[in-house]
Order: structure tokens, then C-alpha cells, then sequence
């Protein structure tokens, strides 16, 4: 299914809203989460924006709901790249588990999966699979 996700833009005002406060963000690893997913997409949506040519962002969770990808990219030639936001310093390869069954999947569709984690370093998770830092967006 490919649906849309709606994130508030501003993580800030975002965790304002939830009642967050920093306290509570270092406390609670899903709220946490979710932060870093808002904060790393309004990073992201601005870029999908400029790119020439376009490129549609989805949020995919399968009808059984046993695979979710954050962010699933197409572009207009129908390659297919996804991407899992972490807030983790360092992931494996269970962290990318989705984009590996959507590689197997599609097959040579699917160009390439990364896993965005607030660590250091890129490094490779599988065939076409990677770990890079959130930072790497500025990079």
C-alpha cells in the first residue's frame, strides 16, 4: 500500500504539541523516535522538492502490516529507493530488514536502501544497503 505520513515540519512545535519536553524525549525511546523521524524529514522534503526531475515520496506498510519503510522514493523512470530513520548511533542489518525484503522484492527496481541513524559513520548493510548518519543529508 503506498499511503502518505503527515509530520508537523517543526520538531520543535511538534513536541510541543505532544506535551514533550526534553526530560521526556531522552526517556521515552519512541517519542524520541518519532522526533528524529519529524526532524530528519522536514530535512529531506525540501530537497525532494528541488530535485529535477521529480521524485514521489511515499510511506509504505505492507496490507499485513509485517514490512514498514519510512520513506519510499520513485522516480520518474520507476526506480525505487527507501529509507528507515533511526535514532540510534549505530544499526546492523535487522535495522534494515524492510528495505531488504523490498530489494528482494522488486529486484533491480529498487536502486538503494539506507537506514539514516544519528551515529558517525556510513557503512554498508547487504547488497545495495547502507547506514549513514542523518547528518550526511548536509554533507
Amino acid at each position: 500500500m503506498k499511503s502518505p505520513k503527515y509530520h508537523i515540519i517543526d520538531p520543535g512545535m511538534a513536541s510541543q504539541l505532544a506535551g514533550d519536553n526534553y526530560q521526556g524525549l531522552l526517556t521515552n525511546g519512541d517519542r524520541l523516535g518519532r522526533t528524529i523521524d519529524t526532524f530528519t524529514m522536514a530535512q529531506l522534503r525540501p530537497l525532494l522538492a528541488l530535485h529535477t526531475p521529480s521524485i514521489r515520496a511515499y510511506h509504505l506498510r505492507d496490507q499485513g502490516g509485517a514490512h514498514e519503510i519510512d520513506l519510499v522514493l520513485e522516480s520518474a523512470t520507476g526506480q525505487i529507493a527507501g529509507i528507515e530513520i533511526k535514532a540510534a548511533n549505530h544499526v546492523n542489518q535487522s535495522d534494515a530488514k524492510h528495505l531488504a525484503w523490498l530489494r528482494d522484492t522488486l529486484g533491480p527496481t529498487f536502486t538503494k536502501g539506507l537506514v539514516l541513524h544519528t551515529g558517525a559513520m556510513t557503512y554498508p548493510l547487504g547488497p545495495r544497503l547502507w547506514a549513514s548518519p542523518i547528518a550526511s543529508l548536509w554533507r
